[in-house]
């Protein structure tokens, strides 16, 4: 039956239904991401009435997600309840899987660190080494006794090009994988599993604390990686290789690159090119570094300078800002002044790269990644 508009009633109880969601996840996202406040701050910084809040702030509390954070201090007036979120209601691992380590994370609803370990095993497609993994998960679970059913999932982030279609690994050069089948490590892990890009799962880690961003992330670990975030997501490409710059040809013709050709970005900008020289350690390098040696400044001003023309090129197609992350991102600290003076003197426009930002996640920020991406979809779903 019609109403006297001529839309069913059904389609329009739906949209209603819709909408209501979709209020109530704004909000559930808006107090994830600021924390402790109250109805009339969230109604003015969501432009929605206060009526509409108060409801679906205490349906929120009803679900258990949100809690009554008491009252914030009188301005003269009465005082302003507030509400904040009951942020280990659930919680998400990330696993950042490389060639020689195994990094694990735990985070809750607020993205926050909660515990972080880092354990030096090579990597090796071999039941011996899926059981090591299984048990190292089984033991940081109860270290930091964490409910089994509070636990939304295990994210991994891999260094290789993860096909959501096909649900495989389709190469990854690093761990010598081909055309391989992610069910073969999910196969071992006793929860809900998902996979990443290391280099999206580094972006999305940034992402995740900067809700609305444009950026793209260049991680630059043992490999160099990119990613883009946009619009509240990593966008992949239509065969889930965007954001592949460590294989854009820099030097026709020069270093051979681990992929088998020459020049590429990667054998010119990866993390072990500093740290080589410090057998690799990194950031004894940047401390050599910053004390004046000069094998260390020689390295680091032919680093710079390949490093920013690839941050040029990015720029001059984007015009987005990029973050520098991974190894080398994470232990620059002030250097990253030298990185922006040398993009400066090739930028056709004259302007201040201040669009060239450090990372915030400064440990594992790909693992956190992998574990932000189920936190984000749970939210969705409040």
């Amino acid at each position: 039956m019609n109403n006297v508009t001529g839309k069913p009633v059904t389609q329009e109880k739906g949209t209603n239904k819709a909408l209501r969601r979709e209020n109530r996840n704004r909000i559930f996202r808006y107090i994830c991401r600021n924390g402790r406040t109250s109805n009339p701050a969230i109604a003015y910084a969501l432009k929605m009435s206060l009526p509409t809040v108060l409801q679906n702030t205490r349906e929120l509390q009803e679900m258990g997600v949100l809690f009554d954070a008491g009252e914030l201090e009188s301005t003269g007036g009465r005082k302003a309840k507030t509400v904040d979120v009951v942020a280990d209601y659930r919680y998400s691992i990330g696993i950042d899987i490389t060639r020689n380590h195994i990094v694990m994370v735990l985070t809750n609803l607020v993205g926050a660190n909660l515990a972080w370990e880092r354990i030096h095993i090579p990597y090796q497609d071999e039941e011996a080494y899926y059981k090591r993994l299984q048990e190292l998960l089984r033991r940081f679970v109860a270290h930091n006794r964490v409910e089994k059913e509070r636990i939304l999932g295990v994210g991994f982030s891999i260094p290789g090009i993860v096909n959501f279609r096909t649900n495989r690994i389709d190469r990854s050069h690093v761990l010598e994988l081909k055309d391989y089948p992610l069910e073969k490590i999910a196969g071992y892990i006793p929860y809900k599993t998902w996979f990443l890009n290391d280099a999206n799962a580094g972006a999305f880690a940034e992402g995740f604390h900067a809700p609305g961003d444009h950026f793209f992330y260049l991680s630059l670990n043992n490999t160099v990686g990119g990613a883009f975030y946009g619009k509240n997501k990593v966008l992949r490409g239509d065969h889930f290789r965007c954001g592949e710059v460590g294989h854009i040809v820099l030097v026709p013709g020069g270093k051979r690159c681990y992929c088998g050709k020459a020049g590429c970005v990667d054998p010119y900008c990866n993390a072990l090119r500093l740290a080589g020289l410090e057998n690799g350690r990194l950031e004894t390098f940047f401390q050599n570094l910053h004390s004046g040696r000069e094998p260390e400044t020689q390295r680091w001003k032919e680093y710079v300078q390949n490093l920013a023309l690839v941050i040029h090129n990015i720029h001059m197609m984007l015009d987005y800002d990029i973050i520098i992350g991974g190894y080398v991102g994470s232990a620059m600290g002030d250097s990253i002044e030298d990185i922006r003076k040398a993009v400066r003197e090739l930028d056709l426009f004259d302007q201040e790269p201040s669009y060239i930002r450090p990372c915030v996640f400064h440990a594992s920020e790909s693992a956190f990644g992998a574990a932000l991406f189920e936190v984000d979809s749970f939210i969705s779903q409040v």
